[in-house]
């Protein structure tokens, strides 16, 4: 008799804990489809929005890119030109020496005004010189998507030379938790084959000639 009655103790309680079991599935389902439904709905919105600088992109390695157009964040302007980099001028500056300025969203200067960027800036320090520092900084990039990006951006302007903007976070993987996190940077730049070097601002550059 004792052990008919812990038999089916014991069966109680399993079909209890099954029960449970798919109970709880069935709630982080439910919650699944709710929290994907919510993003995917603020990623629609967000598109739509005025201030959305991003289009996908055919290049698998880059994902996506910046989109071609004048936007808004707060009271901050940000110009994409035809090729895709922050620039207002379309003009590939075949008559001058080109700079690309790489990195993430540090080089981007995504806080800063059109004519505040470490491009733009560097660029007023060269005034009179045949020099063109072009932005190529891009939200989000880690080190492999700067280089893809570099590369691609190369077969358009033909660079002379490249300057890189390291942050820290440059090494975090897309699809990982450290994706875009961090604040601290550490500038670093390298020309290559540099004969005079380029001059930069004195405490936030600093320059290696590659050898």
């Amino acid at each position: 008799m004792l052990s008919t009655v812990s038999g089916r103790q014991w069966g109680m309680k399993a079909a209890a804990l099954l029960l449970a079991l798919v109970l709880t599935a069935g709630g982080l389902e439910v919650v699944s489809r709710v929290v994907t439904n919510a993003y995917g709905d603020a990623w629609g919105i967000s598109k739509d929005d005025p201030r959305h600088y991003y289009q996908a992109s055919s290049d698998p390695l880059l994902a996506y890119e910046l989109a071609p157009g004048t936007y808004w964040r707060g009271n901050v302007r940000l110009v994409i030109n035809r090729y895709g980099i922050r620039d207002e001028s379309d003009d590939l500056a075949v008559d001058s020496r080109r700079v690309a300025l790489l990195g993430d969203s540090f080089g981007f200067g995504i806080w800063q005004g059109q004519k505040n960027t470490l491009a733009a800036e560097t660029q007023q320090l060269l005034e009179g010189q045949r020099v063109r520092v072009l932005n190529l900084g891009v939200p989000g990039y880690a080190i492999a998507e700067v280089a893809e990006n570099f590369e691609v951006k190369d077969v358009i302007y033909d660079f002379d030379d490249a300057l890189y903007l390291f942050n820290l976070n440059d090494f975090a993987r897309r699809g990982t938790v450290y994706e875009g996190g961090g604040q601290r940077s550490l500038p670093h730049v390298r020309a290559g084959g540099l004969a005079d070097p380029l001059p930069v601002p004195q405490g936030l550059l600093s320059m290696e000639e590659e050898r």
